[in-house]
C-alpha cells in the first residue's frame, strides 16, 4: 500500500532565470553546502592536536655534532670532573637565585597537557588562573546586565520616535497612534497580569479585566475617530466617484482597512489625490538578464551592496522580482554610486519602482506604467550597467587578482621544475653519473629534489665525498612512496671506491649503515654538555645563602659554559615545559621513562616546545645567561618524582631495559633486508635518461 501525500505549497528562496534545465542532478546551492561542510569538518579535525600528532613526525636525522656528542665518553669526563672539584681547581660562582619550579610541571597531568598542545601558562598557577578566570567572568556578567538595560531604555525610546514617523505628523496621525499604542500597551499589560503567575500578587484578577475592557473602549473611540475622519473627508470632495470610493470602504475590527475593487476611473482618481513622490537625482545604467542570472548574483558582479538588495526584497511583493531571460533591470546611480532606484517590468504593460531619496532610506514600492520612469529619448542612451563606476573598479580588480594569480601560478610552476616536483615520481629512483656531469646534477637529472640532494650528502658525510663521484659510478635511491613529497628509505652508492649503503631506521628517523646502528633506547647520558666539563657550582640541597643567612637549596649543578654552547638531550622524553621566568630566564623541563626529569635553566635559546618528542643526544637548547645569574652557565637539574637529586653522583636508569636494546638491534636489522630488497628490484624503478 501506497502512502501518497498530496500539497499545494510552494517555497521561492531566489529568483532565476532560466532557459534550460540545469546540468546538474542536484541545486548548485546543495553542493555548496555539502562542500562547505566536508571543509568545515576537515578543518575541526585537523586542528585537533591528535591527528596533527598522527600525521606530523616530531624526530629529525640527527647532525654531526649531535652525533659527535653521543659518540663521547662521558665516564672518563665525570671522574676528571670529580678529580678537578676535589683538588679545587673549578672556581665556585654560586648563584643564589634560581627558581624553585611548581611541582605542577612534573606532574604526569601536565605532561598529558602539553602533549595533547593544551599547554600551561607561563609564571601563572592554576589557582591564580582560576580567579582570573571567575574575575573576567563576573566583569563580563556585570557589563552585560549593565548594557542590556541600558540597551533596552534606548530601544523604548526609539520606538516611539519610529512609530510616529510611520504614522506620519499632524493632528489626527497623532491621535490614532496615540489610541493604538495605549490600547495595545494595556492589551499587552492585561495579557501580562493574565498569564504570568509572577505578576498574579501585584495585579488582582478584576483589576486585569478592567485593564481590559479600557484596552477594548479604546481600540473602538480610535476606530470611531478614524471612521469619522474618512466621512468627513469624503463629504469635503466635490468629486461623485471619491465619495463612493470612500462609501465602499469599510473599517474592520482590528482596524485594518480593506478597499474592494474599483474601476479604472476610481483608480485615476485616487492617484490624482495623493502627491506624487520626490525623485532621486543620479545617472541610469541598464542591465539584460542573462539565462542563469539571479539578484544575488547580478548584485555581486556589478559591486553593488548586499545590504541594498536585502532593503529591496523586505518590500518586493511576491512576484515583484522574477527573473525573465533578455528583460532589462534599470539602476539609478547617485554621485556617491548609492542605488537611489531600481526598476524591472512585471509584465508586458506594467513595471515595478523601488526608490529612495537618500542612502539611509527604505525602499517605497511604486507600480507604473511599463518604461514610465524616463524619457523614451533618454530611455534609448541608458549606458550599460557593465560601466558604472562600482562595475568598473571590481572588474579591473577582479583581472589584476586573475593577473597576479596567473603570475604567481607561472613562478609556482618554475619553481616546481627547478625543485623536479613530480608527484608521479617511482619509489626507486636509478641513474648514473655521465662525462662531466656532479653527483647533484646527475641526481637532479634523475629526479631528485634540492632537498633530497642536501640529505644525502648529510648521510654520507665523512665517509664518502660525493665531488669526487666519477664517470660511471651509480646510485640508488628508495623512498617511502610514489612522488617527491615522500621520504628516503635507502640510498646506495657504487664508486670505483667501492659501495657503500645507508638505511633509514623508523624508530629516530635517523640513517644507519648495516652494522653502525647503537640503540640509544634505556640510555641516560651524564651530561648534557659536549667536550670538556668545567663545574661551577655543585649540587647541595643544604646551601645557605650568605646575606639572608636562610638555607637556600641549590637543587642542581651549574656548568660553566659561554652564551650559545649546545645543550643536548641525554635521553628520550618528551618536553614537559619550554619558557620564560624572571628567576631561571628561559628554561626547559623534559620528562623521561621511570619519573625521571631534567631542568636546564639561564638558556639563551630553546630549540623545542611543549609536548614535543625528544631523542637522546638531540639539540634541545642553547646555553646562556638569562634571568638571576652571576655569568653565563647552565644550571642543570635531575629529578625523580619531583625530588631533585645530585646528577653526577645518582644512578642514571640506562640498565633498566637491557633487553630493549637488543630488541631495537633486531628490528632494523630485520628492516634493513626489507629495504635491500625493494633497492636492488628495478621493477620499481624507472631508469632515468639524459
Amino acid at each position: 500500500m501506497l502512502n501518497i501525500k498530496i500539497s499545494n505549497r510552494k517555497s521561492y528562496e531566489d529568483y532565476v532565470a532560466l532557459s534550460t534545465a540545469s546540468p546538474y542532478i542536484l541545486p548548485r546551492k546543495h553542493i555548496l553546502g555539502v562542500g562547505t561542510t566536508v571543509v568545515l569538518s576537515a578543518a575541526l579535525v585537523l586542528s585537533m592536536p591528535s591527528t596533527w600528532n598522527q600525521l606530523e613526525d616530531g624526530s629529525k636525522m640527527l647532525t654531526v655534532n649531535e652525533k659527535a656528542y653521543l659518540e663521547e665518553d662521558q665516564s672518563a669526563e665525570l671522574e676528571r670532573a670529580q678529580q678537578r672539584i676535589e683538588a679545587g681547581l673549578d672556581d665556585s660562582q654560586e648563584n643564589y637565585e634560581d627558581y624553585d619550579i611548581p611541582s605542577l610541571y612534573f606532574s604526569a597531568e601536565h605532561l598529558a597537557a602539553a602533549t595533547s598542545g593544551a599547554g600551561f601558562m607561563n609564571n601563572l598557577h592554576t589557582g591564580e588562573r582560576v580567579s582570573a578566570l571567575e574575575e573576567q567572568k563576573d566583569e563580563v556578567a556585570t557589563h552585560a546586565a549593565t548594557a542590556t538595560a541600558e540597551e533596552t531604555d534606548e530601544i523604548f525610546n526609539q520606538g516611539g520616535n519610529v512609530e510616529g514617523n510611520d504614522l506620519g505628523s499632524g493632528a489626527s496621525g497623532n491621535t490614532a497612534l496615540a489610541s493604538t499604542s495605549t490600547a495595545a500597551t494595556l492589551e499587552e499589560i492585561a495579557a501580562a497580569a493574565a498569564n504570568d503567575p509572577t505578576l498574579t500578587p501585584a495585579i488582582e484578577a478584576d483589576e486585569a479585566e478592567k485593564l481590559a475592557a479600557a484596552a477594548t473602549a479604546t481600540t473602538a473611540a480610535a476606530e470611531n475617530a478614524t471612521a469619522a475622519e474618512i466621512a468627513e473627508s469624503a463629504e469635503s470632495d466635490e468629486s461623485t466617484e471619491t465619495v463612493a470610493t470612500a462609501e465602499q470602504t469599510t473599517l474592520l475590527a482590528d482596524g485594518e482597512v480593506t478597499k474592494e475593487a474599483g474601476d479604472a476611473a476610481t483608480k485615476g482618481t485616487l492617484a490624482q489625490a495623493e502627491p506624487p513622490l520626490p525623485r532621486p537625482e543620479g545617472t541610469w545604467y541598464v542591465h539584460h538578464v542573462r539565462s542563469g542570472d539571479n539578484l544575488s548574483a547580478i548584485f555581486s558582479n556589478l559591486n553593488l551592496p548586499y545590504a541594498t538588495l536585502n532593503r529591496i526584497t523586505k518590500v518586493a511583493g511576491a512576484n515583484d522580482l522574477r527573473l525573465r531571460v533578455k528583460e532589462p533591470i534599470y539602476f539609478l546611480i547617485d554621485k556617491e554610486n548609492v542605488v537611489m532606484e531600481v526598476v524591472k517590468g512585471t509584465s508586458k504593460t506594467e513595471q515595478v519602482r523601488f526608490t529612495r531619496i537618500s542612502a539611509s532610506d527604505d525602499f517605497k514600492v511604486v507600480y507604473e506604467g511599463i518604461n514610465t520612469h524616463m524619457e523614451e529619448k533618454a530611455l534609448a542612451k541608458v549606458d550599460s550597467a557593465d560601466n558604472m563606476p562600482l562595475a568598473v573598479a571590481a572588474r579591473k580588480e577582479r583581472e589584476a587578482k586573475a593577473a597576479q594569480l596567473a603570475a604567481e601560478r607561472k613562478a609556482q610552476a618554475e619553481r616546481d621544475k627547478r625543485n623536479n616536483v613530480n608527484p608521479n615520481r617511482p619509489r626507486l629512483v636509478i641513474n648514473s653519473i655521465a662525462r662531466g656531469e656532479s653527483f647533484a646534477e646527475a641526481a637532479h637529472r634523475a629526479g631528485l629534489t634540492p632537498s633530497e640532494i642536501k640529505t644525502i650528502e648529510k648521510i654520507f658525510h665523512g665517509k664518502i665525498a660525493l665531488k669526487e663521484f666519477r664517470q660511471g659510478d651509480q646510485f640508488r635511491v628508495l623512498f617511502t612512496d610514489i612522488g617527491t613529497s615522500a621520504l628516503i628509505s635507502a640510498v646506495q652508492l657504487q664508486t670505483s671506491k667501492g659501495k657503500f649503503e645507508s638505511f633509514m631506521n623508523p624508530s629516530d628517523s635517523n640513517y644507519y649503515g648495516e652494522n653502525e646502528y647503537t640503540p640509544t633506547a634505556g640510555v641516560f647520558r651524564r651530561f648534557p654538555l659536549a667536550g670538556e666539563i668545567k663545574i661551577n657550582s655543585q649540587f647541595n640541597p643544604h646551601r645557605r645563602h650568605p646575606v639572608t643567612r636562610r638555607i637556600s637549596p641549590h637543587n642542581g649543578v651549574d656548568f660553566k659554559a659561554s652564551i650559545g654552547t649546545p645543550v643536548y638531550a641525554p635521553a628520550d622524553g618528551l618536553v614537559s615545559f619550554s619558557g620564560y621566568q624572571r628567576a631561571a630566564g628561559y628554561y626547559v623541563i623534559v620528562r623521561h621513562i621511570n619519573n625521571y626529569s631534567t631542568v636546564y635553566m639561564h638558556l639563551s635559546k630553546s630549540e623545542v616546545k611543549e609536548g614535543q618528542k625528544v631523542t637522546v643526544g638531540q639539540l634541545i637548547a642553547r646555553t646562556g645567561n638569562t634571568g638571576r645569574t652571576t655569568g653565563p652557565h647552565l644550571h642543570y637539574e635531575v629529578r625523580i618524582n619531583d625530588r631533585p637529586v645530585d646528577p653526577l653522583k645518582i644512578e642514571l636508569p640506562s640498565a633498566n631495559h637491557p633487553n630493549l636494546a637488543r630488541e631495537q638491534r633486531e628490528a632494523f636489522a630485520n628492516n634493513v633486508k626489507l629495504l635491500r630488497a625493494d633497492l636492488i628490484n628495478d621493477r620499481l624503478a624507472a631508469v632515468s635518461k639524459k
